[in-house]
């Protein structure tokens, strides 16, 4: 998992690129606060299945990125993947 998705500039362009490559990487949005319209960006760009929520708690409160998550323009099918059927996945947990 690549924390921050990345973080800024190149750091998010090779993780979004290794996301799209690699079967096992996920990106999470923990920490990632004050970029706008983060979320919808890495919807068109990095596979359903690979963006988990993170809050980076206790440094953030968890209210901050579960409100982006909420308010982001995306489906909602994709809001349920980040918010719970992607750490299923990546974390191998039954649903």
């Amino acid at each position: 998992m690549l924390s921050h998705a990345g973080g800024h500039g190149n750091g998010r362009a090779d993780a979004v690129r290794m996301a799209r490559e690699l079967p096992n990487v996920y990106l999470d949005l923990a920490g990632e606060m004050f970029c706008f319209q983060l979320l919808d960006h890495l919807d068109r760009e990095v596979p359903a299945g690979k963006l988990l929520f993170g809050s980076d708690f206790p440094w953030l409160d968890p209210r901050a990125n579960l409100t982006r998550v909420f308010l982001a323009g995306i489906s909602t099918e994709a809001k349920r993947w980040i918010l719970r059927d992607n750490a299923l996945a990546a974390y191998r947990l039954p649903a």
